[in-house]
């Protein structure tokens, strides 16, 4: 029997990726050795270029499934190392769309809460250019395809590390997926609405959520 864990621990650093125009990110994250300490704001060693679209405490760390990554090989023909698509934490044996909003995980010495859902934007359109792969529509594609992955609030700082176990020790009742939630913010509009059932989610989520409530 297999059990959730993670498959590696990446962190990256901010830098100039593009002059013309200029791109700062972090978003190159590479697997790091040895024990990562979590701190209460990300991975320590860890950096945010864009603090006004990434960081913050709903989206203190980000996981992606190796599941996911393989499958994205697969459909651009090209290997998808883990980090590539700027996570934290990838996940092996962990089904990312189908974990709980708000769920807790022990990862290691450190705690998590699943606050939100990735959602692409330019930055890493631009990245997936820079690193050689078709870029044509990134976006719409990635959004199409519904693997978005999780942004996580660290609870309890801690330590992690490749091969730790992910285990869900808290998950609460409204039954609310990740994969729906990315539904309603992307796709989906109409289920807007069920977000408004889930507490501890970012204010601009329930933002959107009551903006779509009116529209209906």
């Amino acid at each position: 029997m297999s059990f959730p864990r993670l498959a590696s621990v990446n962190v990256g650093t901010a830098r100039t990726l593009e002059h013309k125009p200029l791109l700062v990110s972090a978003i190159d994250k590479l697997p790091a050795r040895g024990t990562v300490e979590v701190d209460g704001s990300s991975l320590v060693g860890d950096e945010v270029a864009d603090t006004r679209q990434h960081g913050g405490t709903y989206q203190a760390v980000h996981a992606y499934a190796s599941e996911d990554l393989a499958w994205w090989t697969q459909e651009l023909g090209r290997h998808v190392r883990p980090g590539l698509f700027g996570e934290n934490l990838t996940t092996l044996d962990l089904d990312l769309n189908a974990c709980i909003v708000g769920e807790q995980w022990l990862v290691g010495t450190a705690r998590f809460q699943v606050s939100s859902v990735r959602t692409p934007g330019p930055t890493f359109a631009r990245w997936m250019g820079l690193q050689g792969f078709d870029n044509d529509r990134w976006t719409e594609r990635f959004t199409r395809h519904g693997r978005a992955g999780v942004h996580l609030t660290v609870l309890e700082r801690g330590w992690v590390q490749e091969g730790d176990m992910v285990t869900v020790v808290d998950q609460p009742s409204h039954g609310l997926t990740a994969g729906t939630m990315f539904r309603a913010l992307t796709t989906e509009p109409a289920l807007l609405p069920l977000l408004l059932e889930v507490d501890g989610l970012p204010l601009h989520v329930y933002e959107r959520a009551e903006q779509g409530l009116t529209r209906r």
